[in-house]
């Protein structure tokens, strides 16, 4: 019996790992050299120097990395909402929306 629930917990353990929550994240695309300090013409021309973008989020306390980048590469500079999933500090972009 415990053989039994001591494998049940490990399953259950290794299947909430690999699920990441799916979020949306308001903030600024930015280049991932500047970091949290957003500016979006730096942003425009870094990341079209082949930096990496990244995502702040609107209170400047956390910076997401982009595990698909090309999918912010043209939003550089932009104030969006991102909607992905995120797995530690890297969020996956499945879609992204303009804000005023």
């Amino acid at each position: 019996m415990k053989k039994t629930l001591s494998t049940l917990t490990l399953f259950a353990a290794l299947a909430g790992m690999s699920f990441a929550a799916s979020v949306t994240v308001r903030g600024h695309v930015n280049d991932a050299k500047c970091g949290t300090k957003v500016n979006a013409t730096c942003a425009r021309k870094c990341i079209a120097g082949g930096s990496a973008p990244v995502v702040v989020s609107d209170n400047g306390s956390k910076l997401y990395k982009v595990a698909n980048p090309a999918a912010l590469k043209k939003y550089a500079g932009d104030h969006v909402a991102v909607r992905g999933s995120v797995n530690g500090d890297t969020i996956t972009v499945s879609s992204v929306k303009v804000l005023k």
